[in-house]
């Protein structure tokens, strides 16, 4: 305690414990940031199935943002890649995850599927193989 001026003066000790509070509090939430990001564990994710236009090609693709990925394949962004060679702009079939890394697995599990199998997955979903996804947004979810 200081006396200042004849009173009994005692300094704030709360801002300064509010202050560290603080700043523990947002290290250990930029901490938590940072673990999901690297596990890829903090967005959605989606597996999607590309075809061309006469159906006779496909390509399972993983994004967290799918309509943005459609629009690269429709406008060939990527230039020279297995997209754009083939020509495949019919988003046909997608799947949606909580986690990304979720997604990965999935999609990692359909490439090693053979093409019968794949067209079976397909069918179950859309069987007219209708476009659901394009540049602008989802189509449709489902197809009566």
């Amino acid at each position: 305690m200081r006396m200042r001026g004849g009173e009994a003066w005692q300094q704030p000790v709360f801002p300064i414990v509010k202050k560290k509070v603080s700043k523990l509090i947002f290290l250990l939430y930029f901490y938590c940031k940072i673990l999901l990001i690297f596990f890829n564990m903090d967005r959605t994710g989606y597996v999607y199935i590309m075809t061309n236009r006469h159906k006779t090609i496909l390509y399972i693709g993983v994004t967290n943002d799918l309509i943005r990925r459609v629009h690269e394949h429709k406008k060939h962004l990527i230039k020279n890649s297995f997209t754009d060679r083939y020509n495949l702009e019919y988003c046909i079939y997608y799947e949606v995850f909580t986690y990304f890394d979720s997604a990965i697995n999935r999609e990692k599990e359909l490439k090693k599927w053979n093409r019968r199998k794949k067209e079976e997955l397909i069918n179950n979903k859309n069987p007219d193989w209708k476009e659901l996804v394009n540049e602008k947004g989802f189509i449709r979810n489902t197809v009566e």
